[in-house]
């Protein structure tokens, strides 16, 4: 997704060139909301792998339930106590999920456009190896759910962890920052001031800053609302014995409803050029359909894209069913 955005692709909208000093049509393609509409487009793959798994073996049902998976022998999820409600979800999973659970996924569905955009967002700005470090930080937002919400204690290792994954979450924000234009300040130089002179050394702050730390913000945001997702993806898989699989392909259909249903609004929002939170609100698609069509690479590069995060999410949620869900957000966002 970085080489997507990367790109310098000429469509209709008018950018500033720092090479030549002067506007040009030449833009980098940056489109954090058609990224959201191709991770639903991958998404919605996993209903297909579905649908034609369920042709091909002749199966009533589309995924087996939850609650009789195993895991090494063993099934890992909450047994029902009672006939009846063991009749209910075994009936379910002949007829599939009720039509109010199906209607319940598009909460889930929410909360991943809402993150997937803050993190694109943030992508923009600051270097993919800075990016994907930082997930790391879901973990700690997790952890604080867990604890003040679902009444879950933590072990002292577990708290351990935390700590680590805090105190490496902040170096790499800082590297992300002073990655940019800042040659001649090292971290060394700034630990080496604030031991001896007990001070913050002199840090011209440019625009590039400016632009790093948002895009840290906008990142460190989405994985307050993936922790979040997470703990209401947990209540449908437990509950209401939604598997992984359908649960993923849901929110890529709800998404697609949602973010299709946008585009009209987004492209019609007051555009701000020198606005970074500006790509939060809007976005030109008419000037993504002319990149589009003008660029093979980047046609190339989306499809490419979609299949990859598609053939990733049907291969983790088949292998490992149990924490598939948390795999595909980490690692692909």
């Amino acid at each position: 997704m970085k080489v997507q955005f990367s790109l310098n692709v000429s469509g209709t909208e008018l950018c500033y060139d720092t090479a030549t000093n002067a506007t040009t049509t030449d833009c980098p393609f940056h489109k954090p909301w058609f990224g959201v509409l191709q991770m639903k487009l991958a998404m919605s793959l996993c209903l297909i792998y579905l649908l034609v798994r369920q042709k091909v073996t002749g199966k009533p049902y589309l995924e087996s339930p939850v609650f009789k998976r195993k895991h090494f022998g063993t099934k890992y999820m909450p047994q029902p106590r009672s006939y009846e409600e063991r009749r209910t979800l075994l009936q379910e999973a002949y007829d599939g999920p009720s039509w109010r659970t199906m209607l319940f996924l598009v909460f889930p569905a929410l909360l991943d456009i809402v993150n997937t955009v803050l993190a694109f967002t943030g992508l923009l700005w600051v270097p993919a190896s800075v990016y994907q470090m930082s997930n790391g930080a879901v973990l700690l937002f997790s952890a604080f759910i867990a604890m003040r919400f679902m009444g879950r204690e933590l072990y002292c290792y577990q708290i351990l962890s935390i700590i680590l994954v805090t105190v490496a979450v902040i170096i790499f924000s800082v590297a992300g920052i002073l990655g940019g234009d800042h040659d001649t300040v090292s971290p060394y130089e700034i630990y080496a001031n604030l031991t001896t002179a007990y001070e913050l050394p002199t840090i011209p702050v440019t625009s590039s800053d400016v632009h790093q730390a948002m895009g840290m913000l906008f990142i460190l945001l989405a994985q307050v609302v993936l922790a979040a997702q997470f703990a209401v993806e947990e209540h449908f898989m437990i509950e209401r014995h939604v598997s992984p699989l359908l649960l993923v392909g849901m929110e890529g259909a709800w998404g697609l409803v949602l973010v299709v249903g946008l585009v009209p609004l987004l492209s019609t929002t007051p555009a701000a050029t020198d606005s970074i939170v500006a790509h939060l609100w809007h976005e030109d698609f008419t000037d993504t359909w002319v990149k589009l069509k003008g660029s093979s690479p980047l046609v190339m590069l989306g499809v490419g894209y979609m299949l990859c995060i598609g053939t990733y999410n049907v291969r983790t949620l088949v292998v490992y069913p149990r924490d598939g869900i948390e795999n595909y957000e980490c690692d692909f966002r």
